[in-house]
């Protein structure tokens, strides 16, 4: 999948597009791991996997940084991650 951010053409596995969609979902909401997996992998989180890191990882990156948001996904220690910026529907 291809999809646009910041102007320029980012090209996304199938995974990685799952999880952009659920963090556009559930902005501002805190999604632990389990959520996470159960969205991208359909099972549970495995306690020492990395899978779900290295894909956070891959998505912050290709959303960059700007002064306004320095980091569109934050990681909530001990809770989870969240997409910490407004997110608007339009047509």
């Amino acid at each position: 999948m291809t999809n646009r951010v910041n102007g320029r053409s980012h090209d996304l596995s199938g995974s990685d597009f799952a999880l952009l969609m659920l963090f556009l979902s559930r902005p501002n909401e805190i999604l632990d791991r389990d959520t996470i997996s159960f969205a991208t992998r359909g099972r549970e989180a495995l306690p020492y996997e990395r899978g779900i890191d290295v894909q956070l990882s891959r998505i912050r990156n290709r959303l960059g940084t700007s002064k306004a948001f320095p980091h569109y996904i934050k990681t909530m220690r001990g809770n989870g991650y969240i997409l910490s910026v407004p997110v608007e529907y339009g047509q």
